[in-house]
């Protein structure tokens, strides 16, 4: 029986405005209500799922791309920190570049206030959508106007940014593509970078999540569409619990054991509902 729901959120279980709905939150009540749990699989940087209009259900969210995992009560569970030395390389090689450096508990970045917002007007609007979900937060989580030393004297966990520049995206790929042994890029979208250390993922977050509430991998149900869901997707699909949707990239579809439905019909929150309807009855309608 399914004891873990886990899914990404744009694209997979949001509506196509990247929010949540009435029948994305009956979906999630009835899973918790029958006994399951259900986390927020996400590259976005959350502590828990009120931001994102779950109120006070208790949802446990893998965010950062797994570099975090919260509780249900909003406490931290887990957290995979970058090394330090390539934080700083990362600073001192690209000190024009406006990153993200997503600390457990604050974003961190060298930019003004002013800055951060030129810097998400982005020319495509999914991709605006995408980098302001990005840091959706309850509270202040954004710390602006930072130098080096301060950014390095916290546990970076992931970092982020966009470039439009061909030259500066092309030399920090082949900066990061040196330091592959120790660091890895798994965007949700091309025009994005989001780096995080090797063996950090989704997948191995989700896996970690569920091995500590005792549930077996068997027993665990997951959902993505981005590039940033392959290793979740790929890591489940033996068990043939891990699905994409209609939009999801070509990688994602590859690695997951089915592709459903659109996000647009609702594919995700209906999905989790035929589960439990296969399961048993349906609490908390």
């Amino acid at each position: 029986m399914t004891q873990l729901f886990a899914s990404d959120l744009d694209g997979t279980l949001l509506n196509p405005l990247h929010v949540t709905d009435r029948t994305i939150v009956r979906a999630v009540r009835a899973a918790i209500a029958s006994g399951r749990h259900f986390a927020i699989a996400t590259g976005r940087f959350m502590r828990s799922g009120k931001a994102i209009g779950f109120g006070e259900l208790p949802v446990e969210v893998v965010c950062a791309n797994g570099a975090l995992v919260f509780g249900q009560s909003g406490q931290l569970l887990r957290s995979m920190p970058l090394d330090s030395s390539f934080v700083e390389e990362l600073l001192r090689s690209f000190p024009t570049i406006g990153f993200d450096f997503i600390g457990t508990q604050h974003i961190y970045t060298r930019l003004s206030a002013a800055q951060r917002v030129a810097q998400l007007r982005a020319p495509n609007l999914l991709v605006r959508i995408v980098m302001r979900g990005m840091t959706t937060d309850a509270g202040d989580v954004w710390v602006t106007d930072q130098s080096a030393a301060q950014i390095l004297s916290h546990d970076i966990v992931k970092v982020n940014c966009r470039i439009s520049d061909e030259g500066a995206k092309t030399d920090l790929s082949a900066f990061l593509y040196e330091r592959r042994n120790s660091v890895v890029n798994a965007p949700f979208n091309p025009s994005m970078f989001e780096i995080t250390g090797v063996g950090v993922d989704k997948g191995a977050a989700v896996a970690w999540l569920a091995g500590s509430l005792g549930i077996p991998a068997e027993d665990v149900v997951v959902y993505g569409d981005g590039g940033n869901d392959v290793a979740m997707l790929r890591r489940f699909s033996s068990l043939g619990c891990s699905y994409a949707t209609h939009g999801a990239c070509e990688q994602a579809k590859l690695a997951a054991s089915s592709t459903i439905g659109s996000n647009v019909v609702h594919a995700v929150p209906r999905h989790v509902m035929s589960i439990l309807c296969a399961e048993g009855p349906i609490c908390g309608e």
